[in-house]
């Protein structure tokens, strides 16, 4: 709703870049966190989740969706941040992409940040900064690629690009 119909692939990538910018500084942190336990930038990263979950609860309470939307079919009173969230709850569409969006973000974001680092360490037998280099190498591979992506999308339509997205993660993966 933020960003105009012809500009959210790119307003989507710039989001992106923020997961991305945390994918370079977690493992940083991260490494500072690793001499009192492997386990324990895990916690750390809980607790992160867990205040962003505070402010997104806090600010969704205040907020208010007073356009007109005929595609979700929203009234034009005013909708408390409450109800819209249990109203969305009931839309098959959202239900779907939040499914979708769980999926991958296991397979992207949570075996990249949770299994890999654990496998490097304890399957490979290599040091904990090789885990950190790999978030690295893959955070600086993604970067460049968000801004060409976001504008394939905003051009030629997210068809496209998540069929190449997924084509490209499936054969990574």
């Amino acid at each position: 709703r933020v960003a105009a119909p012809n500009q959210r692939g790119r307003a989507a990538a710039a989001f992106q870049g923020g997961f991305l910018l945390g994918g370079v500084m977690g493992p940083a942190v991260g490494g500072l966190v690793l001499g009192i336990s492997i386990r324990a930038p895990f916690f750390v990263y809980a607790v992160t989740l867990g205040a962003a979950v505070v402010v997104v609860i806090t600010t969704l309470a205040k907020t208010q969706l007073g356009e007109k939307d005929a595609a979700a079919k929203v009234d034009d009173e005013p909708v408390p941040g409450w109800q819209l969230l249990k109203k969305a709850l009931r839309n098959r569409s959202y239900v779907t992409a939040l499914a979708v969006n769980l999926g991958n973000g296991f397979t992207a974001f949570g075996l990249r940040s949770a299994i890999v680092p654990l496998f490097v360490v304890n399957g490979l037998g290599l040091d904990k900064a090789w885990a950190g280099y790999g978030a690295f190498a893959s955070a600086a591979t993604q970067a460049p690629l968000l801004g060409p992506a976001g504008r394939m999308t905003d051009t030629k339509g997210r068809r496209i690009a998540l069929m190449i997205g997924i084509a490209l993660s499936a054969g990574g993966f």
